[in-house]
């Protein structure tokens, strides 16, 4: 039980080193950014707050296509427009994600419209 506790007297104090020198380093160094050019994205609730946020954000940075799940067909318009204004492929599915069957049925949808639309384009 002694020796429990004197591990943890020397453990701690070197834990709380490492990490406050990981978290100096973070703030002065900024993280590597992941290159999507080559990835799709797909957003719950990309129709607006913070689903659209994140649109824009991924469109910003790069990725080929963003694909938008949501239960409002004007929100998820509007979002799809804009992020395709910036020059990203976007398409939107109206989909209520607490309906088990209907993910399952809408990630088929998406699937096929991917292989399609990918189709098309190396005929």
């Amino acid at each position: 039980m002694v020796w429990k506790w004197l591990g943890a007297l020397v453990v701690f104090p070197l834990q709380m080193i490492y990490l406050v020198t990981k978290a100096a380093v973070g703030m002065v160094l900024p993280p590597k950014l992941r290159d999507l050019s080559r990835e799709s994205v797909l957003i719950t609730g990309g129709g607006r707050g913070i689903g659209r946020h994140l649109a824009r954000e991924f469109a910003e940075r790069g990725a080929r296509k963003i694909v938008l799940w949501g239960r409002t067909e004007k929100c998820l318009k509007e979002t799809t427009e804009e992020i395709r204004q910036m020059g990203t492929e976007c398409h939107y599915f109206i989909c209520d994600v607490g309906n088990r069957e209907e993910v399952y049925q809408m990630a088929k949808a998406v699937r096929e419209k991917t292989q399609l639309v990918w189709h098309q384009r190396h005929l």
